[in-house]
């Protein structure tokens, strides 16, 4: 067997061989358990994937029950990319089946968000308020 000389060739001995599925779904339903939490299997399934395949064909709405199911599809689709999305109440694959209101809460579970101020832009407009507030 020649060596492989194609990225995808490579992406694809990286998915079937190399890739650590069971800690990446442990690690993706990190976080579940508390007051009323769902099992981590139902967690998993309600947290929206996304991969970015070749020439940049853009995937949304996936979700996986099982480490295996996510294996199979990614050797499948040999995404270039993977982007972990919101934890919806249902499955994101079935989203067009749910009604969605616009902002509705009702179809959202868990939206991780990260904020990043810089400190530096704070710090300097609380000196030029009390410098002109002491020059007055």
């Amino acid at each position: 067997m020649s060596p492989p000389s194609d990225f995808e060739d490579l992406l694809r001995i990286y998915y079937k061989r190399l890739f650590p599925y069971d800690p990446y779904v442990r690690w993706v339903g990190a976080g579940h358990a508390g007051a009323g939490a769902i099992d981590a299997k139902a967690y998993l399934a309600r947290r929206e994937f996304s991969f970015t395949l070749k020439d940049d064909i853009y995937l949304r709405y996936l979700s996986f029950s099982t480490a295996e199911e996510l294996k199979q599809e990614m050797v499948k689709k040999l995404p270039h990319k993977i982007d972990l999305g919101a934890v919806y109440n249902s499955r994101p694959t079935d989203h067009l089946k749910v009604k969605m209101l616009f902002l509705s809460s009702s179809f959202l579970f868990l939206l991780n968000v990260l904020f990043s101020l810089d400190r530096r832009s704070v710090i300097s407009s609380r000196w030029r308020r009390s410098s002109s507030s002491i020059s007055t």
